[in-house]
């Protein structure tokens, strides 16, 4: 064999290994974004859990010291274990409007018990609500941007190819 020969071969074997090395690339690259995707769904569910023990806390509040507001207790619990059992974007934003539809009632009972109006711990039942919707929103938001970026990473050429080889999963809005 010549020298021509050798170097010819030495290109092959290198535009192989240059091919094989941008596949890695963005087979890692769709990976990363697919597990950015599923850390951010799990921060939503963590906080989703969090509202359930909020709820706990208002059913606990109201057997306590509204005894009257049983129909309201029993729609907290109730929302309380959906809160505890939500498997999915599209399930957990109906548990989320479930939860608050039943927080707005609990709301206004300070409309009809005037002593609520000062009371502590409705109080800070509400502020805890209200700190928890804002983490679930933020959280929410992360998630759709990360499912956004994930999404429009698939639909380049060649990324969508190797993502349907490679059965990558699909990922669902929050929001949309």
């Amino acid at each position: 064999m010549s020298v021509d020969t050798y170097v010819v071969i030495v290109i092959i074997f290198g535009i192989i290994a240059l091919i094989l090395l941008c596949l890695l690339f963005f087979i890692n690259r769709l990976s990363i974004l697919g597990k950015m995707v599923e850390d951010c769904f799990l921060s939503v569910e963590s906080y989703i859990e969090q509202r359930a023990f909020i709820f706990e806390d208002m059913s606990s509040f109201l057997s306590k010291k509204l005894t009257q507001e049983q129909s309201l207790s029993k729609k907290i619990d109730s929302v309380r274990k959906s809160l505890l059992d939500v498997h999915g974007a599209i399930e957990g934003i109906d548990v989320l409007k479930k939860s608050d539809s039943v927080f707005s009632k609990f709301i206004h009972l300070d409309s009809l018990y005037d002593d609520l109006k000062n009371d502590k711990d409705y109080l800070k039942l509400k502020n805890s609500y209200q700190e928890n919707q804002d983490r679930i929103n933020y959280s929410i938001d992360s998630y759709d941007e990360g499912v956004s970026i994930y999404n429009k990473y698939k639909e380049k050429w060649l990324i969508s190819f190797l993502s349907k080889v490679l059965r990558f999963p699909e990922y669902s809005y929050y929001k949309k």
